[in-house]
């Protein structure tokens, strides 16, 4: 009889073992679920943000040559008050496109922060606001931003 009690208690304690790997592989499998499912919804969402500029045709170049060059010049007519609501709203759009577009290089938070800035600018200039032409000035610093991005 004595014999006996060990095995159970052995048995039992193996038991008891097994019941908690298992539950521990049951919160690994979950975990790797979850890890799964929000690197799917963040890639998900990274390539939905980049597909805006690319379902408009509109390329980082693009947005230089129509908001900053000639002949249109929108952020020069913009940032003067001499833009027409229709010429505001293009820029916005643009600036919009840029925000969503992948630099070449540099920091990709410092990009999102700069241009970001950009659309809240010619969303202010598209609402009508009095600064809104220092606020363009001031956040489409062509130098800073082609130095660390182009």
């Amino acid at each position: 009889m004595s014999k006996g009690k060990p095995r159970l208690v052995r048995l039992a304690l193996s038991m008891q073992l097994w019941r908690a790997a298992q539950m521990e592989m049951f919160i690994m499998r979950r975990f790797a679920v979850v890890s799964l499912i929000c690197l799917v919804a963040s890639v998900a969402l990274t390539a939905r943000a980049g597909d805006v500029a690319l379902e408009a045709g509109i390329t980082i170049k693009d947005v230089m040559n129509q908001a900053h060059k000639k002949p249109k010049q929108l952020l020069k007519k913009a940032a003067t008050g001499r833009a027409t609501d229709a010429e505001k709203a293009e820029l916005l759009t643009l600036y919009k496109a840029l925000a969503a577009a992948t630099p070449s290089k540099g920091d990709k938070s410092q990009w999102q922060e700069r241009t970001d800035a950009m659309v809240s600018a010619a969303q202010a200039a598209v609402d009508g606001k009095p600064d809104a032409g220092t606020l363009l000035t001031k956040a489409a610093n062509c130098a800073a931003c082609h130095s660390a991005h182009k």
